[in-house]
């Protein structure tokens, strides 16, 4: 058995108007696709497959700073070292699709900051991963080889025998 991840997508929004660009990106995606919606289940689980590729996104409310690190990094600016960061941005919602190899598998963290000190804010962070699922058995099985057996025949002159047969008329 194997699984592996083989797209994800993450998004990220801040308060109510992010909520209300969710719940229209949810609307939006049932109206337009409604036997692929079961499947999807959500607006970014569309967009992790591909069948989107773009999302509502609100206008106006309290913005938030995010970065996106992989365990390496996370661990290399926690340490004080210089990192990389694999997205990073900052807004009212965002959001974004990993297919590349190398940023499929193992753990990643969100960091998210808040400028206004004086405000909390609420920040969604929603992830959708397309998960390859893979069975495999051992059966044991027979091989049938076929060969051809080749034969060399040597030919020579033929022989012609005549014979005489009598006919006989009515």
């Amino acid at each position: 058995e194997e699984k592996k991840v083989i797209a994800w997508a993450y998004w990220v929004g801040v308060g109510e108007e992010a909520n209300e660009a969710w719940q229209r990106n949810s609307s939006v995606i049932q109206k337009a696709s409604a036997g692929i919606a079961k499947i999807l289940l959500s607006p970014l689980g569309g967009i992790a497959v591909g069948l989107l590729t773009t999302l509502i996104l609100p206008t106006t409310g309290e913005d938030i700073s995010y970065e996106l690190l992989d365990q390496n990094q996370y661990n290399a600016k926690s340490n004080g070292y210089e990192y990389r960061v694999w997205d990073y941005g900052k807004g009212i919602a965002s959001f974004k699709r990993f297919v590349n190899a190398g940023t499929l598998q193992g753990r990643y963290y969100v960091l998210l900051e808040n400028d206004n000190y004086l405000l909390g804010i609420d920040v969604n962070v929603k992830v959708s991963a397309i998960l390859e699922h893979k069975t495999f058995r051992q059966e044991e099985y027979t091989d049938l080889s076929i060969t051809p057996r080749y034969e060399k025949q040597i030919q020579r002159d033929p022989v012609v025998k005549s014979t005489n047969r009598p006919i006989m008329a009515k």
